[in-house]
């Protein structure tokens, strides 16, 4: 994923130790992290005996041990600003169908039947089950994309955007590349056969930088 950075482990801690002293601090069980994480209770067990974790949820397990194990630390001021510590929050799970009946990314979820509990600053972030499409390549069908509206777009983001117009409706995953001075921008499909799409800024409803792509053993 674009613009994930993942710190390297923690010296003199294995994973193993790292995962247990996890669960051991939130008081939980495998099958209650592996939800938090979004992994299978199997992954969890996989860890403890000394597996290393996929770049998603190594960054996942950071947030958490952040958020969980250091409540009472504080964030510098930046820019005279201070910084929004990530909490664990359940996010309305929707598909990408439901996401395009959004007016805005920032309305209530209320298509949302299903929540994921991810470690997030952004209260208004969202999470969306990427299900079978002709736009969805194979290796994405059932994978989850975390939507974080308080994120910022770039140019080379996975974004989950939505149309005005003729072009609206569903909304699209798509990869986003800024043209520059203009304000258009293209929007590329992630299958190859699919043409993409040049829109201005005008033509955008609203366009929402994708910040993590998940498994989603949960059914």
């Amino acid at each position: 994923m674009p613009h994930l950075r993942v710190h390297p482990p923690v010296a003199g801690i294995s994973m193993a130790e790292r995962v247990r002293n996890l669960r051991h601090r939130l008081r939980l069980g495998r099958p209650q992290l592996a939800v938090r994480l979004g992994v299978s209770r199997q992954y969890i067990t996989k860890l403890e005996a000394g597996a290393m974790p996929s770049r998603p949820v190594l960054l996942l397990m950071e947030h958490l041990e952040k958020a969980a194990l250091s409540p009472s630390s504080t964030a510098a001021p930046t820019g005279g600003r201070i910084a929004t510590p990530p909490v664990l929050r359940l996010l309305p799970l929707m598909s990408l169908s439901q996401a395009g009946a959004l007016s805005s990314p920032a309305t209530p979820k209320t298509a949302a039947v299903k929540h994921l509990a991810f470690v997030t600053e952004d209260a208004h972030a969202f999470a969306l089950k990427l299900e079978a499409s002709p736009e969805i390549p194979a290796d994405l069908e059932n994978c989850l994309a975390i939507a974080s509206p308080a994120a910022r777009v770039r140019s080379g983001d996975f974004v989950i955007v939505r149309l005005k117009g003729s072009a609206g409706g569903p909304a699209l995953l798509r990869v986003f590349h800024s043209l520059g001075a203009d304000q258009s921008a293209t929007l590329t499909a992630l299958r190859p056969e699919i043409p993409p799409m040049h829109v201005s800024r005008e033509q955008i409803r609203w366009i929402v930088p994708v910040v993590a792509t998940l498994r989603y053993p949960l059914g």
